[in-house]
């Protein structure tokens, strides 16, 4: 199982996702909302790194690559997020490049299981 490059990001953005829901039309015409699981899903990570070094963002734009985009699930390490789950790439990463061959990169990530 791959684990994403241990890279600690400057900023982490946190969607937690829902509970699954399903919902029915009632005998009397209102609607009926029954949970079908007690694990939220769904939830979607966005990880910014800012002056990474060049290396670093080969690592990051490698590990999508070999992701096969977002095809192959993935764990996170401790120092990315302390998360037991699997993540898939929602968008490929996105870089900004500035002088000094500094790259600030964002990934947006989702929960898979």
């Amino acid at each position: 199982m791959a684990v994403f490059p241990p890279y600690e990001p400057d900023e982490r953005s946190y969607d937690l996702g829902a509970h699954p829901v399903v919902t029915q039309r009632g005998w009397a015409g209102g609607a009926m909302r029954f949970r079908t699981g007690s694990v939220r899903t769904g939830a979607q990570l966005r990880l910014t790194f800012r002056r990474l070094v060049e290396a670093a963002a080969k690592d990051i734009r490698d590990h999508y690559a070999t992701q096969l985009s977002s095809a192959e699930p993935f764990q996170l390490t401790d120092s990315t997020l302390l998360d037991s789950r699997y993540w898939v790439y929602v968008d490929p990463p996105a870089e900004t490049h500035a002088s000094g061959g500094l790259v600030d990169l964002a990934v947006t990530l989702r929960s898979v299981r």
